[in-house]
């Protein structure tokens, strides 16, 4: 499965009923209808600055980690396979990583943070 998917997958429990309330709404007819809003907010976020090397308490939302480790990174283990997100997340990281992307407005972007004191 895809990021997405995962994170669907993982964001429809119960225990995610705050994100989940954020996601899926009701149109007129009571029909559930879904708000991709969050997944690609998510999504370009790890784009621009990375996925965290710190993994922010990842014993309570380990499985978030993992759907996103075992998509957007290369596998790990022998028998992982690779994910068709990650080479889409490698190409948009090359474009418009803050780090080092080569966007000319995400160049610019960074140049001009380079130019203030502890912005970068």
């Amino acid at each position: 499965a895809n990021l997405k998917g995962k994170l669907r997958k993982i964001w429809k429990q119960k225990s995610h009923n705050v994100i989940r309330s954020v996601i899926f709404d009701n149109d007129e007819n009571g029909t559930e209808i879904e708000d991709e809003t969050l997944y690609d907010t998510l999504y370009r976020f790890l784009v621009l600055f990375g996925i965290p090397e710190k993994q922010f308490d990842m014993k309570k939302h380990g499985k978030v980690w993992r759907a996103l480790n075992s998509t957007l990174l290369p596998p790990s283990g022998p028998r992982s396979r690779k994910c068709p997100d990650m080479d889409v997340f490698n190409r948009d990281r090359k474009k418009f990583s803050l780090a080092d992307g080569t966007d000319k407005r995400i160049a610019a972007a960074r140049q001009r943070l380079l130019e203030m004191d502890g912005a970068m």
